[in-house]
């Protein structure tokens, strides 16, 4: 799970990245979910890549 920040409110909150379907980058970031559910978040998508990024290669050597 990667920690983000949503758009309007600065909330963090953390999100399951499994569950992303895609990232748009429109004025502003937007994550789509498989279940229909988007978040608008204040990091860019080359930020949310990162973070995925670091998740998988710190839980992959059993960090």
């Amino acid at each position: 799970m990667i920690l983000l920040s949503k758009k309007m409110t600065n909330e963090r909150f953390y999100l399951n990245h499994r569950l992303i379907e895609r990232i748009e980058c429109r004025e502003d970031t937007v994550i789509m979910l498989t279940s229909g559910k988007c978040y608008m978040v204040s990091e860019t998508p080359e930020q949310v890549r990162e973070r995925i990024i670091e998740y998988e290669n710190k839980n992959s050597k059993g960090g």
